[in-house]
């Protein structure tokens, strides 16, 4: 009976466990226009903040001397846009700028053992720079470098610029 036993527990098949990402994120660098004006440097931030705007969750810093947000902008799966603050540096917490994100989103079948994802294909973003006070924000600029949003970890999909006085 003990050998039965033990020989139905060898042979019992486990599952494999789920190797693909679940979460996809918005991939994004800060940058910096140099002074010649048309060579772009990437821009070292000393501790910035990050966190969902339009909710009641909390920002949370992102290092220190960090210019690629790689694992920390998601998107909203239950509506059509959503907005992240961020702020460059947490000792100007006056220098707080909002970028929108613009999307449709895409229902992802991944496997039985991983359930499902979603999927987003941005169309527009937008940040509160245009329009103010250059003193006042510290964002000069937003680009959607690639709007496919599914986990590709080679694409950065959002270019940052911080304003040369920031």
């Amino acid at each position: 009976m003990l050998l039965l036993t033990l020989g139905l527990v060898a042979c019992e098949t486990q599952r494999d466990p789920c190797l693909t990402p679940t979460t996809v994120y918005v991939r994004a660098g800060a940058y910096r226009f140099a002074d010649t004006g048309t060579a772009v440097l990437d821009t070292f931030l000393l501790n910035p903040i990050l966190g969902p705007a339009d909710s009641p969750q909390k920002g949370y810093s992102a290092g220190q001397n960090v210019n690629k947000f790689y694992n920390e902008i998601t998107l909203n799966p239950t509506v059509d846009s959503c907005s992240w603050y961020f702020v460059p540096d947490s000792a100007y917490l006056d220098r707080r700028d909002t970028i929108t994100f613009y999307y449709y989103r895409q229902l992802k079948f991944i496997s039985n053992a991983c359930g499902y994802t979603y999927y987003y294909s941005i169309n527009n973003v937008k940040s509160t720079r245009h329009g103010f006070a250059d003193n006042i924000h510290a964002i000069d600029s937003v680009v959607l470098s690639s709007g496919t949003i599914n986990g590709n970890a080679n694409i950065e999909n959002l270019k940052i610029y911080i304003h040369k006085n920031s």
